[in-house]
């Protein structure tokens, strides 16, 4: 009988200890997944693959007019709706590398003058975050129901939040928040 109540207390305590120690993992996971990257994680972000966004950036603005869509890391492309393969194999070697390390979409579209690289999302609330690359300089890059816009250091790159809720409300109302230095448009 003594044996069972040392057994049951040391299994109790061994519990304890375990869910004492996984606590903080799970709140820190849990707050991961529900919170967007801040400004500075995404610019880390941006900093550590520049080799890679480079490669892809130059190669959708060869493009020109035209808008694409990468979805996968698998090596299709979708250009004004029509499928084609990624032939240079120093582009796809990047877009894998930008897939490995979170990069879950990349997107230009000339009418919102952007390439946008997307890193976060939450679907739940039409959450999402990641940065994006204006075409034009001399005009704001866009995103769809973008709520903020924060320059990163790299000239004509910025962080962008994107909030469905939080645009919709804003609607009619007045715009978006929007947190840049001025910038001349056309």
């Amino acid at each position: 009988m003594k044996k069972r109540i040392v057994l049951f207390i040391s299994l109790a305590l061994l519990i304890v200890l375990v869910l004492h120690r996984m606590i903080p993992f799970i709140i820190s996971t849990v707050h991961r997944i529900m919170t967007p990257p801040s400004v500075e994680d995404v610019e880390s972000f941006v900093t550590e693959n520049w080799n890679d966004i480079s490669v892809v950036n130059d190669y959708l603005l060869e493009l020109g007019d035209r808008d694409a869509y990468i979805s996968d890391n698998r090596g299709s492309i979708l250009i004004d709706l029509d499928h084609e393969k990624i032939e240079d194999y120093a582009v796809m070697q990047s877009v894998q590398s930008l897939w490995k390390k979170g990069c879950y979409s990349i997107y230009k579209n000339r009418e919102w003058n952007s390439i946008s690289y997307s890193l976060w999302h939450r679907t739940m609330g039409g959450v999402g975050c990641g940065f994006e690359y204006a075409i034009d300089h001399t005009l704001l890059p866009e995103v769809q129901y973008q709520t903020e816009l924060v320059p990163l250091s790299e000239e004509g790159w910025y962080y962008y939040l994107r909030e469905y809720e939080k645009w919709r409300s804003q609607q009619g109302s007045e715009q978006p928040t929007v947190n840049y230095p001025p910038v001349k448009r056309k």
